[in-house]
């Protein structure tokens, strides 16, 4: 049995942090495969990192999807400005798809962003990820203008990016 629950131990952390990096390093085949674009592994992991602080604090949050103590998915979220946060890092290993994990986690963080009091939910998506589109169509996200908050915001590869934000009620 799956089960969703909040990054807390040191444990929780690697694992986040395996997970995150097997993402990035998709991301990156993807967009040499898919767009012709270089991205940096290291540079984009640094941000990552640099906003775990974001994810873990009582503004943010950290998920896991976790099967027997393996987390197999992973969603972020964080504090971008007063009443808005963004969603980060939403990713389902291989090996876990297929039983509607990513809905799951998208909820529980929509569920905690209007818990901790956010009126707007924020994200960037690369344009290969239609999958994660079409769920977070089905959610309520809709397509919007670039946020200066964003990672990619105002660098080259933002052409790219696919920007969407749910309000909440």
């Amino acid at each position: 049995m799956i089960e969703i629950t909040r990054a807390e131990t040191e444990q929780d952390l690697e694992q986040a942090n395996r997970l995150n990096r097997e993402y990035l390093g998709w991301c990156v085949e993807q967009s040499r495969n898919r767009l012709g674009e270089e991205l940096d592994i290291e540079e984009l992991y640094g941000h990552s990192q640099a906003d775990q602080d974001a994810f873990m604090a009582d503004t943010g949050r950290l998920l896991l999807a976790k099967e027997n103590g393996v987390a197999g998915g992973i969603a972020c979220l964080k504090k971008i400005r007063e009443g808005a946060c963004e969603i980060k890092r939403m990713y389902v290993q291989p090996a876990f798809r297929g039983r509607k994990l990513g809905e799951q986690l998208l909820c529980r963080l929509i569920d905690e962003a209007r818990a901790m009091g956010y009126s707007r939910v924020l994200l960037d998506s690369d344009p290969y990820m239609s999958n994660a589109h079409a769920i977070y169509r089905k959610m309520g996200f809709v397509e919007t203008e670039p946020y200066t908050e964003a990672e990619m915001a105002g660098n080259d590869y933002s052409r790219h990016m696919i920007y969407m934000e749910l309000v909440l009620k």
